[in-house]
């Protein structure tokens, strides 16, 4: 069994124009946990994987893929180790003469983008999405081995007084 990760988070906004415009991120480093990569299992399982049909794979291979199989299928335990920039945006208030023709004392425009980059050696998988954790009080929770998170734009207006 593992410690839940380690969570750090750095956010940062800096303001110009007498912080009418805003530029905003926010990276995550999480660490100290394992995962499963069950990607080499789910190949082979299906013929996909070389040692599994070429009968000139390397011996090394095809006892990794017998090793596999041994402990029931259930992957790899990896280090999950990852930092992502999770979010980038830009806010922009807009002239008060402009909001009261909306009725309203301020008003501003953000821009922002999500799950901008991953840093990991886990491999071409996300470990967020890939696996599952080891360990009952892992805080990534079970995921089955799937689809990694999205990057996202998001548009917003806000109106206030």
């Amino acid at each position: 069994m593992t410690d839940p990760p380690v969570t750090e988070q750095v956010g940062l906004t800096l303001g110009l124009l007498n912080r009418r415009l805003r530029f905003s991120g926010l990276l995550d480093r999480q660490y100290g946990f394992l995962r499963r990569d069950e990607t080499e299992v789910q190949y082979c399982e299906r013929a996909l994987c070389r040692a599994s049909v070429d009968p000139t794979a390397s011996i090394d291979a095809i006892e990794r893929i017998q090793y596999l199989y041994a402990i029931g299928g259930a992957g790899i335990p990896k280090r999950g180790d990852f930092t992502r920039l999770r979010e980038l945006g830009v806010t922009l208030d807009v002239p008060q003469s402009l909001a009261a023709r909306f009725g309203s004392n301020h008003a501003s425009i953000n821009l922002s983008v999500r799950n901008v980059h991953l840093w990991s050696r886990f491999g071409v998988f996300d470990p967020e999405s890939v696996g599952e954790s080891i360990g009952e009080n892992n805080a990534m929770g079970d995921r089955a081995s799937g689809i990694p998170q999205s990057k996202t734009w998001v548009l917003r207006f806000d109106l206030g007084n």
